[in-house]
């Protein structure tokens, strides 16, 4: 499948929410999933398509900023201290599932990121500070330093991933 459009994007997170259901339903699994947050980069006109669905973040990071280029499916924007409520995520009925798209510019030097909500979750904390998100981000600029810095927080356990990839 080729990726060019935020429908091609959304098409790929729909076919892989099928192919989550199908392997539940012979598994008798009903009601596994996961969230999953995916970014395709456009050097030549430095733009970034992203695609989510769930709460794993995709955050575009600057030296003097941090923007969030997905939709959380999660409440933690409405209430920072409710981090483990799920809207949706993949694997659950395809008729309810939104996939959010989303096409962000952005200047070379700036910094992309994938993580799982395990990483925002410790990192954030009840504050919501997303900068200081951004600062870990630009002080480290290691994907490993900031999962070990979101498992020092020990505010919730979950799974921790990221990637960094610099733009």
């Amino acid at each position: 499948m080729v990726l060019n459009t935020e429908e091609d994007l959304c098409s790929c997170l729909l076919e892989i929410n099928e192919a989550i259901l199908v392997q539940a339903r012979k598994l008798r699994y009903e009601g596994m999933g996961t969230t999953l947050a995916l970014a395709k980069i456009e050097p030549e006109n430095k733009k970034i398509l992203t695609a989510n669905v769930g709460d794993s973040p995709i955050f575009l990071v600057s030296k003097e900023d941090i923007t969030p280029v997905y939709k959380d499916d999660s409440m933690r924007f409405e209430d920072p201290t409710n981090m483990w409520s799920i809207i949706q995520y993949l694997g659950i009925d395809q008729e309810v599932l939104t996939v959010h798209t989303m096409t962000t510019n952005y200047c070379e030097g700036s910094i992309l990121l994938l993580c799982s909500d395990g990483v925002s979750d410790n990192i954030l904390g009840t504050s919501n500070n997303l900068a200081k998100l951004r600062n870990v981000v630009n002080e480290t600029r290691s994907a490993r330093e900031l999962v070990r810095e979101a498992m020092r927080t020990e505010l919730k356990a979950d799974d921790m991933s990221a990637i960094l990839i610099f733009l």
